[in-house]
């Protein structure tokens, strides 16, 4: 697998609520979604900075579990990587996939964080995600 000297981004959301009332996505593809559980794993485009849709589960804990093993589909488990885990009012979330992150990566942790209340306002509570990249790209760290 190719290293980059980009990091990488993805997250989950318990809801889509926020998302449909901002307008980013649509209110009947929100409704649905909403109705049959749906948790997106959605991913920050390198070329451009869009959001990507990567995958979806059925529930916040596969969500989270799916997350960590997209972060392994990118990076190889072996490799040395520095990651750091935010959240938006969702601190078990955050808990739970810098675990399942510990335990299929060699990490250096960045402390986690709390997402900027302008980002909550588009997402809501429920949020959780990673920025993580090869140590490599981090020499002097």
């Amino acid at each position: 697998k190719q290293v980059t000297k980009v990091t990488d981004c993805l997250f989950t959301l318990s809801t889509l609520k926020y998302l449909a009332h901002g307008g980013r996505i649509n209110h009947l593809t929100g409704l649905l979604a909403s109705a049959l559980n749906i948790k997106p794993i959605i991913g920050i485009g390198k070329e451009n900075g869009t959001t990507v849709l990567v995958g979806k589960t059925r529930t916040m804990n596969n969500a989270i579990d799916k997350l960590a093993d997209t972060v392994s589909s990118i990076y190889p488990p072996d490799i040395e990587m520095r990651i750091q885990v935010g959240h938006s009012n969702f601190p078990e979330g955050a808990d739970r996939l810098q675990k399942r992150l510990d335990n299929i990566f060699k990490c250096t942790w960045v402390p986690q964080g709390i997402i900027a209340p302008v980002l909550g306002a588009h997402t809501g509570g429920g949020l959780v995600g990673a920025v993580f990249a090869p140590l490599a790209l981090f020499p002097t760290i």
